[in-house]
Parts: structure tokens; C-alpha cells; sequence
């Protein structure tokens, strides 16, 4: 790799901070914030759930958050991204407007299509072996009509850049959204909880969609010619990227759920895993901050690589320090507060570890997110979904749910020298 004069470094600088005022009075930060603050609101709300359910129900809520997690994935199709990529460009609000509503009803028959083969699945018991996940699954998954609608309302407004309009409403309504749940639940155990979450997705598309009305008023539709064509061009290569990459996230669950007998342990593992969850808001806050500046200077990867390494070490540094303390905080704090999930305090430092390798590598990550060839990400994903998965279900048998949460370490550690592999080879690619 080549060295930088100086000059070039601070002209970089400069570009950065350029870059962050602009994002910043589009209102990128606001939504950024938002994110976080509905984050904080939702990993608040699971551990009160916590002690308001027992470990098996909540073993039983993370499994149906899973399989909505991949069923979502397959019933927006894509169309999101799509949304994202043809009306952020410079076209007409007529033409926007046009491709937004074509999206709308393309998703329709992906939504009862995938719909349709869970209730089948549910009906057979085929979702799992606990006859209530497969019965729990129907009312769950009613949430999917205005959870991709939502999803796609929230996309377009992203697309007109509508941040701050976003931020404001997502925060109101993801803290209703989780008081309703939390009352429900403590009203109506878990059978609350899902109403809760029917109801959450449910008033939140109803209100976008209001906010998207009012961004329509006296705006036309204009024809966009092969506008199926145009939307799927995107949405092909993103539903199948997307579905890889929440198999990743979610395989360890799975396998849990076809697998492990003992069913309260199932709880234990979900409830450690809500805690990797927090934590990885974190990651998620980081990947949201450097997207914009990535896409903005998508064509220049040298400025991309200067501001990378330039933040490589202080990132790795934060993120160590973090360890360091939620490795000692977190246990002491399922000890003192919630004493039926001890079991899973040596579940949480497993997987703590595993969440530690990859913020070892989320920024060169993340570049090769933002401007890295498509199929060098799939086949990342789809490498890291084999050697999960095969590693999980080996470990589960021999060492039971530890060899689970063992199996995202060594997860973890590949990933992070199959990263560096794929990014070195970018920039070498590029002559940087």
C-alpha cells in the first residue's frame, strides 16, 4: 500500500467533514439517534419481558422472532432496496411516485405466498418440535402484511430523505408501541406479547402511511416504462443477499429449536442473546454513521481506505474497552436481577466473545458492504451460513447448547480472516 503526503491526508480531512455537515443537515443524524433511542426502548422492554415470562416462553418468543425474521426477508422480496435505489436518483416526484406504488403491489403476492407456506408448515408441526411455537406462529405471523408495508413506507420516505420526519415518528411510536406490549403481556402472558407486536406493526404502517399521503398530495403519477424490470433488477440480487445474511443471524436459533430437547435451555440461550443484541447496536450505530460517507465517495476508494485505517485502531480500542466491561458488568448483573436465567450467564461470555471478533473487523466490513462486488459479499455470507450451521449442529450434539454458543466464536474468528482476505484483495484491485 502506498504512503499519503500529507497534503492529501488533510485534503481528505477536509472532505470528511464536508461530508458529515452534509449528512447532518439532511437529517441523517436524527434518524441515526432514532435508531438508537427505539434500539435502547426495544432491548428495555425484553429484559422486563423477561421477568414477567418464564424461560421457556421466551425461548419460544426468540424462535418466532427468528423464522418472522426470515419470512420477512423473502415477503418484502427485495423491493425495499429497489425502492431505495430508483427513487433516490434524480427523477420526477411523478415518477417516484410511480415506482413506489408498483413496488407496493408487487409485494402483495410475495406476502400471502409466504404467508400461505408457514400456516402449512405451522398446520404439520414442520416449524418445530414444541407444538405451541407451531400454534403460537399463526398470530405471530398475521404481523407480516403491515410489517412489509411498513418497511417499504419506510424506505420511500428514506429515498425523498424525509430523515428528520422519519426519527420524530419512529420514536413516538416505537415507545407506545413498547409500553402496549409490555402492558399486554403483563395482562395476557405471551399471547399479550404477540398482540402487542401485531398491534405495533399494525398503527406504525397506518401512520407512515399517512406521512407518505401527505408527501404525495397533489403529486401525479408518471409512467415509468419496464418498471418490473427496473424494481427487480435490484430486488433480485437483494432478497437473495438478504435472505443468506439473516440465515447467518439467525441459524443458531434455528437449530436450537429442531434440535435441543431440553426447552428451558432454549429460554437461557435467547435471554443471553438479548444482551448480544444490545451490544450490537453498537455495531449497527457504526455502520450507519460510515454508509453515507462510503456511498458518497463510492467512486474515489482511496479516501474510503485513508479514513478506514485512520479510524481501524480507535475503533478496535473503544470496542475492547467495551468488552472489558460487559464482560464483568452483564454477569453481575443477571446475578443480582435475574436470578432463573443464571444458566445463561456462561451462554452471554461465549457469545460475548464471538460479538468481540466481529467488531474486530466491522469497519472493513462495512466498506465491503458499501462498494464491495455483490458476489464476493454473498459468498462471504453464504460461507459463513455453511460453516455456522455445521459447526452448531456438530457442537450441539457433542457439548450440547454451550457447543452452540462455541460455534459463533470460531464463526466469528474465520470471519474476521475471510474479511481481511476479501478487502486486501479490493484494494489491490483498485492499484491503492
Amino acid at each position: 500500500m502506498v504512503n499519503y503526503p500529507m497534503e492529501n491526508i488533510k485534503n481528505y480531512i477536509s472532505l470528511i467533514k464536508h461530508n458529515v455537515v452534509y449528512i447532518y443537515n439532511k437529517g441523517f443524524f436524527h434518524l441515526l439517534s432514532a435508531n438508537y433511542v427505539m434500539s435502547f426502548f426495544t432491548f428495555c422492554s425484553q429484559l422486563y419481558i423477561a421477568n414477567l415470562l418464564n424461560p421457556i416462553d421466551i425461548g419460544r418468543i426468540k424462535i418466532l422472532q427468528s423464522i418472522f425474521n426470515i419470512v420477512s426477508v423473502v415477503a418484502v422480496a427485495g423491493f425495499d432496496t429497489s425502492i431505495l435505489r430508483l427513487c433516490s436518483i434524480d427523477r420526477s416526484l411523478g415518477e417516484k411516485k410511480y415506482i413506489f406504488e408498483a413496488a407496493c403491489k408487487y409485494v402483495l403476492f410475495t406476502i400471502i405466498s409466504a404467508y400461505i407456506v408457514m400456516y402449512i408448515l405451522s398446520k404439520f408441526n414442520l416449524l418445530s418440535r414444541d407444538i405451541l411455537i407451531n400454534k403460537y406462529a399463526f398470530l405471530y405471523l398475521l404481523s407480516l402484511i403491515p410489517s412489509t408495508y411498513f418497511i417499504l413506507f419506510n424506505k420511500y420516505l428514506e429515498s425523498i430523505q424525509y430523515f428528520k420526519l422519519i426519527a420524530k415518528h419512529q420514536i413516538i411510536l416505537r415507545f407506545f408501541a413498547v409500553l402496549v406490549i409490555l402492558i399486554l403481556t403483563y395482562v395476557w402472558s405471551i399471547y399479550g406479547y404477540l398482540i402487542g407486536v401485531l398491534f405495533n406493526f399494525t398503527i406504525s404502517s397506518v401512520v407512515f402511511l399517512i406521512l407518505i399521503k401527505i408527501a404525495m398530495k397533489n403529486i401525479n403519477s408518471e409512467k415509468v416504462q419496464n418498471i418490473f424490470k427496473l424494481h427487480w433488477d435490484f430486488a433480485k440480487f437483494a432478497v437473495f443477499n438478504n435472505f443468506v445474511a439473516q440465515l447467518v443471524l439467525t441459524i443458531d436459533i434455528l437449530i436450537i429449536n429442531y434440535f435441543l430437547l431440553k426447552r428451558e435451555l432454549v429460554g437461557q440461550y435467547s435471554f443471553a442473546t438479548n444482551f448480544i443484541i444490545g451490544f450490537n447496536i453498537l455495531l449497527i450505530t457504526v455502520q450507519q454513521v460510515i454508509v453515507p460517507f462510503i456511498s458518497n465517495k463510492s467512486s474515489n476508494l482511496s479516501i474510503i481506505v485513508v479514513t478506514i485505517e485512520k479510524f481501524q485502531y480507535l475503533c478496535r480500542f473503544i470496542f475492547t474497552i467495551i468488552f472489558i466491561i460487559g464482560l464483568i458488568g452483564v454477569p453481575i448483573f443477571i446475578h443480582f436481577f435475574f436470578s432463573s436465567y443464571s444458566d445463561s450467564i456462561i451462554l452471554f461470555i461465549i457469545l460475548f466473545v464471538a460479538f468481540y471478533f466481529r467488531s474486530l473487523r466491522i469497519l472493513q466490513w462495512t466498506v465491503l458492504l458499501g462498494i464491495g462486488p455483490f458476489k464476493g459479499v454473498l459468498y462471504i455470507n453464504l460461507l459463513m451460513f455453511i460453516i455456522n450451521a455445521f459447526l452448531s449442529f456438530k457442537f450441539l450434539l457433542l457439548f450440547g447448547v454451550k457447543g452452540v454458543a462455541f460455534a459463533q466464536v470460531i464463526t466469528s474468528l474465520i470471519s474476521i480472516f475471510v474479511t481481511s482476505i476479501a478487502y486486501n484483495r479490493l484494494i489491490k484491485e483498485n492499484n491503492i
